[in-house]
């Protein structure tokens, strides 16, 4: 049985139970399966067997509080979004070691490995590079870097051993979040001080001479917690025979041969916090390889080292029971440096003696800055408004090659071309955006929402994006949910 039939017929039996669970509720299912067990036993058992029904109906009635949809705290049922909560406890069950794995399991999510070995994101069918229409959030910050608008080229296998829950809006966030959030909104809420007490040390191992190690604390000391996560990868990957390349035909070709998936990442979080001032912070460095090589042509000679960091500190001001402010202000750095080699030695004949190598290093840097004001109108309305600023900026930039960028002809030597093409120059960027949104709560049963979000870049014009919801909870356990 071959896996695309596995992983179809897995997606549609979650969808099937998706659909089941709206139409039959679970307190009228666990009620049911109560009476039956009452009904075909007796005594103390059955009496055992109903205690033991209830604590279950206890855990799952307990619905998950999600703060992706409206940028604070709100159930899922009330949130105007349609949504997907995986919860440590799921992770922990099916198993699932990185944010990839858990997005395979999602309907209307399909996880694709591109050329370079970088796992990519399609929602509903879209699907594009470095998933750059998905916006990843870890603890509500945003780690897409802007050169390619994506997450996943560097945390396509971001750890979620660390994760309390992970939160994903199925569909547009760009009313709240702006760029990036056109096709769905995934945000991974980690670990804190609430959820360990201490140390906890992991290790493993498997096939390709892979190791994984990690380390997950949290203590608090009276109003001081720290809590944090340290993972260390590293593995020789499967090692797929690749009969033949796109440069097949010519004697250089490594095909047939085998892809290069060799990788080595370590990935350090940290989270403090004292009374209302909270600091939040990441560290990751990764190598990998090739696998099927930058131009589809097999190589034992490419590289990619990617280094990564963000600190964001963000204080809760409450001003009184109906007023607060939450301003935050954080620091993204990414390097990226990369050795590849698109054509081997000797290719065409000898016309390129050396092969087709190049050289690439560039370092971004975002400053932002951002407050939220959230205000109590009356009883069952909460106005959110926000102001938002970044400054963008890609510098250091070298790139060399041993051929003519334009012209393809071969070079002696290695040739610096850093000042004479496009998009080899020093780049700075200014965004500048708000966003305003109103939730009312008109009745018991029935929720209305009403936002919008502008973005100014200093390159080119704005763009608007307006939101609309509304929430009817027609029966107990059912709900229906308009949204534009």
């Amino acid at each position: 049985m071959n896996n695309k039939f596995l992983m179809t017929f897995k997606k549609r039996l979650s969808q099937n139970f998706k659909y089941i669970r709206i139409f039959i509720p679970l307190k009228t299912a666990l009620l049911v399966l109560v009476i039956l067990t009452l009904f075909i036993t007796g005594g103390s058992y059955a009496q055992s067997k109903a205690t033991e029904l209830e604590e279950i109906f206890a855990i799952f009635s307990e619905e998950e509080i999600v703060v992706s949809a409206l940028k604070r705290p709100q159930t899922v049922s009330r949130s105007p979004a349609i949504m997907s909560v995986i919860t440590a406890r799921q992770i922990r069950q099916m198993g699932a070691r990185t944010l990839s794995d858990i997005l395979e399991m999602v309907p209307g999510f399909d996880i694709t490995m591109n050329k370079n070995g970088t796992r990519e994101i399609g929602v509903r069918g879209v699907l594009l590079t470095d998933s750059s229409k998905v916006k990843i959030l870890i603890d509500g910050h945003s780690i897409n870097e802007p050169a390619t608008g994506g997450a996943t080229w560097i945390f396509d296998s971001l750890v979620v051993d660390n994760a309390k829950r992970i939160e994903i809006i199925r569909g547009p966030g760009s009313a709240l979040y702006g760029q990036n959030a056109f096709l769905a909104v995934i945000n991974v809420i980690t670990k804190d001080t609430d959820d360990i007490d201490g140390f906890q040390l992991t290790t493993g191992g498997g096939s390709f001479d892979t190791q994984n190690h990690n380390i997950l604390f949290g203590k608090e000391y009276k109003d001081l917690k720290v809590s944090g996560f340290l993972d260390y990868f590293d593995t020789e990957g499967f090692s797929k025979k690749i009969e033949e390349d796109i440069i097949s035909t010519d004697p250089t070709s490594l095909a047939p041969g085998r892809s290069q998936n060799e990788k080595e990442r370590t990935d350090l979080n940290l989270k403090l916090s004292y009374k209302n001032l909270e600091i939040n912070s990441k560290y990751m460095n990764r190598e990998k390889e090739g696998y099927l090589g930058f131009d589809l042509a097999l190589s034992d000679d490419t590289t990619w080292y990617d280094t990564y960091a963000f600190i964001e500190l963000n204080y809760n001001l409450k001003l009184s029971e109906k007023f607060n402010i939450t301003p935050k202000a954080y620091y993204d750095y990414y390097n990226s440096d990369s050795w590849v080699e698109s054509r081997p030695d000797g290719f065409s004949s000898g016309t390129y003696p050396d092969g087709i190598k190049a050289v690439t290093r560039y370092k971004e840097q975002t400053l932002g800055f951002e407050t939220q004001f959230n205000y109590n109108l009356f009883e069952g309305n909460e106005l959110t408004f926000g102001l938002q600023y970044e400054w963008i900026h890609q510098g250091d930039i070298h790139y060399g090659t041993n051929i003519h960028p334009i012209t393809n002809a071969p070079l002696s030597s290695f040739t610096d071309f850093t000042h004479d093409l496009p998009f080899t120059r020093k780049v700075t960027r200014h965004i500048y955006a708000f966003y305003l949104q109103d939730e009312w709560s008109i009745t018991e049963d029935i929720d209305f929402t009403a936002g919008v979000r502008h973005d100014r870049f200093t390159r080119f014009e704005g763009t608007t994006n307006p939101r609309f919801g509304m929430i009817w909870r027609f029966i107990e356990d059912a709900h229906l949910k308009l949204l534009f």
